[in-house]
């Protein structure tokens, strides 16, 4: 089974506090993409070639985690969306790292969909570590390392009106929703559910399955391992 890895915010935003090294996180994520992402193979023991977004767009070389595979009629797509506000906040530095990112990850969104209707693929995954739906002004404030993405996905979404599913963890509690409303916000958009899945003290997993032929394609069952929960001695 392929293992497909989207990078969070533990592997290098957070790394500079000292509780966590004291890293300089750029450095950490450079780490990372050199131990997990040298080529377009998945992690697994049955790896899957993966479409980066550095092979098909020369112009965002630096990204190779971010990539797509089709499987049974279905988009599923990596972002880097990291959690502490996507890297926005710390200096300047990690400002320019997130505007740079930002720009790439708008730019694979916008080829995501567009492959989407394209192919007349049946429905979208988009894969990611951050929670961007903590906070309601995370869709519409100018400090928001969110906004623009939110933005973006809804704009998309409500277009296609094809079937949406955003995986992310991040807050570490089991939450399945629809989180998005229309641009004019008057509706909840119904084609676009969203899987947080647990985390932390939480180490349980989701078992997803997708029905191309259903309008409904989604369907979630959750493994809570007994010998996996915390409070049991």
């Amino acid at each position: 089974m392929p293992l497909i890895y989207s990078i969070g915010d533990n592997e290098w935003t957070d790394c500079h506090r000292v509780l966590a090294g004291a890293y300089d996180p750029l450095e950490r994520l450079q780490a990372v993409r050199s131990l997990y992402f040298s080529n377009n193979e998945s992690q697994g023991q049955r790896p899957i070639r993966l479409n980066r977004q550095s092979d098909v767009m020369p112009k965002f070389s630096t990204y190779v985690e971010n990539a797509y595979w089709i499987k049974n009629n279905f988009l599923f797509v990596n972002l880097h969306i990291p959690g502490s506000n996507n890297n926005l906040d710390r200096n300047e530095e990690s400002k320019q790292e997130y505007l740079q990112r930002n720009q790439a990850n708008l730019a694979w969104i916008d080829h995501a969909f567009q492959l989407l209707e394209y192919q007349k693929l049946s429905g979208i995954v988009l894969a990611y570590q951050a929670d961007m739906f903590y906070s309601p002004k995370q869709a519409n404030d100018l400090s928001s390392g969110y906004r623009d993405t939110l933005i973006s996905i809804t704009k998309h979404s409500e277009k296609s009106g094809k079937p949406v599913l955003l995986i992310h963890g991040d807050t570490h509690r089991l939450k399945i929703d629809q989180p998005l409303l229309t641009i004019d916000q008057k509706y909840v958009l119904e084609n676009v559910m969203r899987l947080q899945v647990m985390g932390a003290d939480q180490v349980q997993a989701v078992e997803i399955k997708v029905d191309p032929k259903s309008e409904q394609p989604f369907s979630f069952k959750p493994l809570i391992l007994r010998s996996n929960r915390p409070y049991i001695k």
